[in-house]
């Protein structure tokens, strides 16, 4: 089942690649004063929608990531299951490097540390965002691997059913 998520496991890493990148470029050839000598009204307000950004982006798609694996854990075919998850996940990583890559641009084009801040914010979301197998199947077959595991246990105790007919 590794290969099946290999496409957005490589999507999570040039993410970061490509934060790297903003990041080397912009340290080696920002100029000590800002790029864009804009107002400091618009440099609020496009601080302002990306926090509005960040705030709404990230609970949202990780709520949606959970509704749509739910929807998607009812599905049969297996591949189906696996083609759809990845297909989600990869937005949900779209939409916060989204912010990330924002937050950055915004920060070499400005000079404002307080963008800096929300990219680290919008790093640490792509943590939780990461794709990995085990993930992946708590998502989409536990309830399989539930009813082949445990058909000898009762559902309030664990225990196994002959211990609980010796009690009573």
């Amino acid at each position: 089942m590794k290969t099946s998520l290999k496409p957005a496991i490589a999507f999570y890493y040039a993410i970061y690649v490509v934060t790297l990148i903003i990041a080397a470029i912009g340290s080696f050839y920002a100029p000590a004063t800002p790029w864009v000598a804009a107002d400091p009204a618009v440099v609020k307000t496009i601080y302002s929608l990306l926090i509005l950004y960040l705030l709404i982006s990230i609970p949202f798609s990780l709520k949606w990531l959970s509704n749509s694996s739910k929807k998607v854990k009812k599905l049969t075919d297996a591949n189906e299951k696996i083609k759809r998850y990845r297909r989600n996940i990869c937005i949900v990583l779209g939409i916060t490097a989204f912010g990330l890559i924002a937050s950055l641009l915004c920060f070499y084009l400005f000079k404002e540390t307080s963008f800096i801040y929300m990219a680290g914010i919008e790093i640490i979301a792509l943590l939780f965002c990461k794709p990995t197998e085990k993930k992946m199947i708590a998502d989409l077959f536990t309830d399989e691997i539930d009813e082949t595991t445990d058909q000898n246990t009762t559902p309030e105790t664990d225990e196994p059913i002959e211990k609980n007919t010796k009690n009573e």
